[in-house]
């Protein structure tokens, strides 16, 4: 599936997200892994946008990547 626009458009919202992870890591802050970061922000926001648009604000966001955080889920544990 890597070949299909799907997988291509996963990969390259995976890398965005490694890119961001690692400026944290960079900062000495935990992070959580790729995969719980796209599982807890970017699955709900990509759902959202395809299927439930209406309402959905930058305060649904800031709230997934919050929520994500509080939950202490870093990589390498």
């Amino acid at each position: 599936m890597s070949g299909s626009s799907a997988g291509q458009c996963s990969a390259y919202a995976a890398e965005q997200v490694d890119v961001i992870l690692a400026r944290a890591i960079g900062r000495k802050e935990n992070t959580p892994d790729v995969e719980t970061a796209m599982d807890r922000v970017v699955a709900p926001m990509m759902y959202r946008i395809l299927f439930r648009p209406s309402g959905l604000e930058a305060a649904y966001a800031r709230r997934l990547v919050t929520e994500l955080l509080d939950a202490g889920e870093v990589a390498g544990q």
